[in-house]
């Protein structure tokens, strides 16, 4: 799919240019995740504070280059496809850039949360476990589990992600795209379960509904009343990834 990116991107001007760099770097993020897993596997031996064995601390370096230097190569091609869109005076690519952008900080926010639920910046005791269950049960912010450092780095990449997609949402209202405007409010809303902000996400799926309603679509009115549903059960029919939980396994259990 990059390679295909890459060869479209010599001929097309404009909008469609704006959309592919946008794809190329969401492509190239979706990467990080795969990386980022590896990473976590590198975890510190019981009762030590380092690491293994040399070869893990060289690994785990690698990786960690690798990963920051994906993500400058995302991060700068979304803003020139944000540049692009402005330039073609293309509404909806423009607030589709935006929404772009607005994922994929929510993609860094739960990298850097699953990194340092396990990792080399904390210690995976039975009671950080515990403690995840417990804030998990209670619908409340995963980020609680975490040092007080890592909760505001979160908090500022909360901030980042919701003021990217209010303005996409501002962008679809003023150019009287009602569908898309729903479905960016479901996004966000989507965004902010799991940021553990249930009553904000309830707010923008209130927002969203009458919209699904009047154009009739019944697969965005499906997912809000499935989010909806998660909320009123404050966020317990989310699987515990951390802890290896799926969809599928917990479907079975039932």
């Amino acid at each position: 799919m990059l390679r295909l990116c890459e060869e479209a991107l010599g001929m097309v001007r404009g909008a469609l240019r704006a959309k592919l760099l946008a794809r190329k770097g969401t492509l190239i993020f979706d990467e990080v995740s795969e990386l980022e897993h590896a990473r976590g596997q590198i975890v510190f031996p019981p009762h030590l504070v380092g690491f293994a064995t040399e070869a893990d601390q060289r690994e785990y370096r690698g990786l960690s280059n690798r990963i920051d230097a994906l993500t400058k190569t995302s991060q700068e091609l979304i803003r020139e496809a944000a540049e692009v869109a402005n330039e073609s005076g293309d509404v909806a690519a423009q607030a589709e850039i935006i929404s772009t952008m607005a994922e994929n900080i929510g993609a860094n926010y739960m990298h850097y949360q699953m990194r340092n639920f396990r990792g080399n910046e904390i210690v995976d005791t039975t009671y950080a476990r515990i403690r995840r269950r417990v804030l998990m049960w209670l619908g409340m912010p995963m980020s609680w589990a975490l040092a007080k450092r890592h909760r505001k780095k979160l908090r500022q990449l909360e901030e980042s992600c919701m003021t990217f997609f209010d303005r996409s949402i501002g962008v679809y209202d003023q150019a009287g795209m009602e569908l898309e405007k729903g479905y960016e409010l479901f996004s966000a809303a989507l965004q902010l379960r799991t940021f553990g902000k249930l009553r904000k996400a309830k707010g923008y799926l209130l927002k969203a509904r009458p919209i699904a309603e009047k154009l009739g679509d019944k697969s965005l009115l499906a997912r809000i009343d499935d989010l909806l549903y998660s909320i009123k059960v404050r966020g317990r029919d989310i699987p515990d990834y951390v802890n290896g939980e799926t969809r599928e396994a917990q479907k079975n259990a039932k």
